[in-house]
């Protein structure tokens, strides 16, 4: 359906002008559109099985916050980690499906790293 694309020069957001079959320009704001992430983190293992559930929803929480949905989720269970993380050698490990804007993955990033059960966590597009 598209034939052509012509970056607009637009400071503020990223946009895109796009020639369509039917003859008209079409301006697509391409910072607002949702993508899918896959959120893998691994959890201290000296948090319960209820502490584990409360962070994993402190997270799902920031992430509906921000505009985002989380639409699946799964535990992995103990995990050995690759190498030494805060002197563990085992993580908690938990999946996330999640969907939000671009704009908002590097503020669950920050927000994740500032969060002392996490351990190591994975944010990568779908």
């Amino acid at each position: 359906m598209l034939l052509e694309l012509k970056l607009l020069s637009v400071p503020s957001a990223c946009y895109t002008e796009v020639w369509l079959k039917n003859n008209h320009w079409s301006v697509l704001a391409l910072a607002e559109r949702k993508r899918k992430y896959e959120l893998i983190m691994a959890l201290s293992p000296v948090s319960t099985e209820a502490e584990a559930t409360v962070i994993v929803d402190s997270v799902a929480d920031v992430i509906t916050s921000s505009g985002g949905e989380v639409t699946g989720r799964e535990e992995w269970g103990v995990k050995r980690l690759a190498y030494l993380v805060n002197n563990f050698q085992e993580g908690s490990y938990y999946k996330a499906d999640i969907s939000m804007d671009s704009s908002n993955v590097k503020e669950l990033d920050r927000t994740l790293n500032a969060n002392q059960d996490v351990l190591v966590h994975l944010i990568s597009k779908v």
